[in-house]
């Protein structure tokens, strides 16, 4: 499928057959299990053109969190980064890095995790971190932010992308109560829509000395 400025990813050909196929008690399962990785959101499409029109990012270390079809990510590789991309969903790594390998990129790192469970790679961290439509719920928004305090390196950022849903509101003082800083806020337009998209530059401080 095409993606932003010309990068593209492999996707289901039916989403809705995914959803179709699933059984009363995999669409009840708390753990939600629904096959939303297959949709290319509206929030991961404007963080891949932010990254794909930013400066170089070679050999930056790079988180995509709940990746899904891992737009945002494939674009920072693009731009020469070192990216992990993490989900719960199984297909969705493995159209990731079937989608890398279409581009000619340099084998990306895939980890099958919730974001509430991921602990990331030990010190030093991530450099910068990739959270594009994942607080569509309230019940996500602490997760969300605990593993951002969690792998972020000392100076690290994130990009935190949603396009204005309710529970989303909730995460900057979520993020603060960590030790997070919001940096700066800034929106950008998916098209067709258009729809507005909020993102929260989300930074940690250095690391202090003694």
């Amino acid at each position: 499928m095409p993606g932003a400025q010309g990068l593209g990813c492999y996707a289901p050909v039916d989403a809705d057959a995914l959803l179709a196929a699933m059984t009363p008690e995999e669409v009840a399962d708390p753990r939600e299990r629904l096959p939303y990785f297959a949709t290319p959101w509206p929030a991961g499409l404007v963080l891949a053109r932010e990254l794909l029109a930013g400066p170089a990012l070679e050999g930056a270390r790079v988180l995509d969190l709940g990746c899904g079809l891992g737009l945002a990510g494939l674009a920072a590789a693009r731009r020469g980064a070192r990216v992990t991309f993490v989900d719960w969903e199984e297909r969705a790594l493995a159209l990731v890095a079937r989608s890398a390998g279409r581009l000619g990129l340099a084998p990306v790192a895939t980890c099958l995790a919730a974001f509430s469970e991921y602990a990331g790679p030990g010190p030093p961290g991530f450099d910068l971190a990739l959270a594009a439509d994942l607080l569509y719920e309230a019940r996500f928004v602490d997760p969300v932010a605990a593993c951002l305090a969690r792998v972020l390196a000392p100076g690290g950022r994130a990009w935190v992308a949603d396009p204005f849903r309710g529970p989303a509101g909730a995460f900057p003082e979520r993020a603060r109560a960590l030790g997070l800083e919001i940096a700066e806020v800034f929106e950008r337009l998916h098209e067709p829509g258009p729809l507005a998209v909020r993102v929260w530059v989300v930074a940690r401080g250095a690391a202090r000395a003694g």
